[in-house]
């Protein structure tokens, strides 16, 4: 759990370790966050390969829209300079 960089406090109470000293005093945790923070390890603490594939199928996704989004964009501003240009014929 030290490669998604998990708080060292985290990665103790997720591995059912007791706090050290007085930290149990000082760190409150929700069960919430330590859920986001164990989520963030997934897949270095599992082998199976479901999960790394539906990462990469959101992050496509995401990257997929954005590239439509562009090429409306450049559709658009394309049209926009065709109609500002003037015409030159040389013939």
């Amino acid at each position: 759990m030290v490669e998604p960089d998990l708080k060292t406090e985290l990665r103790w109470l997720l591995e059912g370790h007791n706090l050290r000293g007085n930290d149990s005093h000082y760190i409150r945790v929700s069960e919430k966050h330590l859920q986001e923070e164990y989520e963030k390890a997934i897949n270095c603490l599992t082998i199976n390969e479901e999960n790394r594939l539906k990462r990469t199928v959101e992050i496509l996704k995401i990257d997929k829209s954005q590239l439509e989004a562009i090429s409306k964009d450049v559709a658009f501003l394309k049209r926009k300079y065709k109609k500002l240009k003037p015409q030159t014929n040389l013939f």
